[in-house]
């Protein structure tokens, strides 16, 4: 699985891959893939890009369920969810609430645009 990393000079960002398809079995083991790369990469600002989805079979209780694991992140790092469809934006919404004691930090966006109202890169 591919993962990216910002090419700005003043930002660590990381950015999880582009995906098309999510279902119960991905939810539930993604913290564990994003904490290895955030421990390896030490970003200053993640990005999780949903835009691309096609495929959303994932259950609320999987969602909830992933919410209330711990953060890949440290708390003092921002993250981002970038969900454009009303589907996987209400999903993450879900997770974002749920998850609030140890994902502080997180938002749940509809674009890039959003996401980038957070770190300063200048």
């Amino acid at each position: 699985m591919p993962y990216h990393s910002s090419s700005m000079p003043n930002i660590r960002s990381w950015s999880s891959p582009p995906k098309a398809w999510w279902d119960d079995a991905e939810i539930m083991t993604v913290n564990q893939v994003f904490a290895a790369q955030v421990t390896r990469l030490r970003p200053s600002a993640g990005i999780s890009d949903l835009s691309r989805v096609t495929k959303f079979d994932v259950s609320g209780d999987a969602m909830r369920t992933a919410a209330r694991q711990p953060s890949p992140y440290p708390d003092s790092i921002p993250r981002f969810i970038v969900a454009p469809q009303e589907y996987v934006f209400g999903m993450a919404r879900m997770y974002e609430l749920v998850g609030y004691r140890t994902r502080s930090k997180l938002k749940v966006v509809r674009s890039h645009a959003g996401s980038s109202r957070g770190p300063r890169c200048d």
